[in-house]
């Protein structure tokens, strides 16, 4: 019988941070990083390995929509518009590389020994040239 294989959690800094005006999104990101560890943990003796990245802010339509929104529904708009101004939104198609590399270039401890963060300097050099 073959078992295995992998499931990745896709994290955010909602999950550790709190937001005001974004309860609900941050407390449901919390709760599915628990899930993520308590997969992990049940589902690593039969061969799955479970692991998590945090793909920083990406530039995307639901960031388009974040940064429409008014300072009473949302106190934290500024620092989603700061980011955008500034250039500092992830491109959704260097993530993806990310995704794709942790997937399929890493081994199945070092897949889930920790929340990757596509960020991560340290990290980065590992993946950028499988672009």
């Amino acid at each position: 019988e073959h078992r295995g294989g992998r499931i990745l959690h896709i994290s955010s800094g909602a999950a550790h941070y709190p937001y005001r005006g974004w309860g609900a999104y941050c407390t449901s990101k919390a709760a599915f990083h628990m899930v993520y560890k308590v997969l992990a943990a049940e589902l690593s003796p039969i061969g799955i390995s479970v692991g998590s990245m945090r793909p920083g802010v990406v530039d995307t339509p639901m960031q388009d929509l974040i940064r429409d929104k008014d300072d009473s529904e949302f106190p934290e708009v500024q620092r989603f518009r700061r980011l955008k101004e500034q250039g500092n939104l992830m491109d959704p198609q260097e993530v993806a590389i990310f995704v794709d590399w942790l997937l399929n270039e890493t081994d199945d401890v070092e897949f889930s020994e920790k929340e990757w963060d596509v960020r991560d300097e340290d990290q980065r050099h590992r993946w950028k040239h499988y672009i």
